[in-house]
């Protein structure tokens, strides 16, 4: 259970794969402290957007969900959705937590919908 007080986090998942990339990672170029590896910004960015898609969905106080104070509402690119995507793919989440929080991605940003449509039509989220 997360600080705010729910089993599923979005933010815990980005993280799980974070850390799963470091370790594949470390393993294949055989770096001792998969620690040390940096991540590329977006995957924080995203995670903080996600977050706060969360955190509104499921009504939780700012206070405890500390990844969503850093949400900026043009961080809500399609590289979030993407991202929410192949957590999907992965298995960090499941196939209904992955539609909701995408339903409230398009809340908190309706103007995206379109270009989102055009881009699942392709196939690419």
């Amino acid at each position: 259970m997360k600080l705010c007080g729910r089993e599923k986090c979005i933010y815990s998942s980005v993280q799980g794969m974070i850390d799963n990339m470091k370790k594949q990672v470390a393993e294949r170029q055989e770096i001792a402290y998969p620690d040390q590896l940096v991540v590329a910004k977006i995957y924080h960015i995203a995670a903080a957007v996600l977050s706060e898609a969360c955190r509104r969905r499921f009504e939780v106080d700012k206070n405890d969900c500390e990844p969503s104070k850093r949400f900026k509402i043009e961080q809500l690119t399609l590289d979030v959705f993407i991202l929410l995507n192949q957590l999907k793919e992965d298995g960090y989440i499941d196939e209904e937590y992955k539609q909701t929080i995408f339903d409230e991605l398009l809340k908190i940003n309706p103007e995206i919908e379109k270009v989102i449509e055009t881009d699942r039509a392709k196939g690419l989220i």
